[in-house]
């Protein structure tokens, strides 16, 4: 298997970042990278099955990390927002310790990017909101989940949500909105966006957020 893993190698090829200056603020090129990704997860060949989906870096107070993936649900320039039980393992190092990070990785057109910054929680309505737009299901799975608490059967726990759907639906119950479920915003203080290139000359473009609010950017070596 090492042996194997030191073959594995891909040279990128795509085109640069940029044929003129890098704008003034990330957030422009960051909905354009999305655009792009957004494009590639429809039609019949959907080359990117997840373009929203992240990496989140949490750590406990006492500097101990973890890292998973969650969804990104909405952003604008004051973060980017995704949705979880707020008592989770992630919910809980959030509250120990605010400071995370983002990875955003698009394979197929070859670009990362990176953010870090300071996590806070959306306001209850705004939880709520996206919590009614979601599936029967998924409304019904974080009821009932205490996420990241150790499972006896996972059978039982299908057994019960399955149940629960069933008495929602055949009842035309609405799910109860779990206290223990919404969104945080990450409001980002650096973010860098990677482009793939021959011979690993990657192009990496790192932008930085004053104390004043201002954005600055600068070329970082490969």
């Amino acid at each position: 298997m090492e042996k194997f893993l030191e073959k594995v190698r891909k040279d990128y090829s795509e085109s640069s970042l940029f044929n003129d200056e890098p704008p003034l603020e990330p957030f422009s090129l960051f909905s354009s990278w999305l655009s792009d990704a957004l494009s590639l997860s429809t039609g019949p060949d959907k080359i990117i099955l997840e373009p929203n989906a992240m990496a989140l870096a949490t750590s406990t107070k006492d500097g101990i990390p973890s890292v998973r993936f969650v969804l990104l649900k909405d952003f604008n320039e004051a973060g980017f927002s995704f949705f979880t039980n707020t008592e989770s393992q992630k919910g809980q190092e959030i509250n120990e310790n605010p400071r995370v990070a983002l990875a955003i990785y698009w394979e197929p057109l070859e670009r990362q990017v990176r953010i870090s910054g300071s996590v806070s929680k959306l306001s209850r309505e705004d939880s709520e909101s996206y919590f009614r737009k979601r599936p029967l299901g998924a409304q019904v799975a974080a009821s009932i989940s205490k996420q990241s608490i150790p499972l006896d059967s996972i059978d039982d726990f299908r057994a019960r949500f399955f149940e629960e759907e069933r008495d929602t639906i055949l009842n035309s119950k609405t799910v109860p909105f779990p206290e223990n479920w919404g969104g945080y915003r990450v409001s980002p203080e650096m973010i860098e966006f990677w482009k793939g290139r021959t011979s690993r000359v990657h192009e990496r473009l790192r932008y930085k957020k004053d104390k004043s609010g201002v954005w600055s950017w600068e070329w970082l070596q490969p």
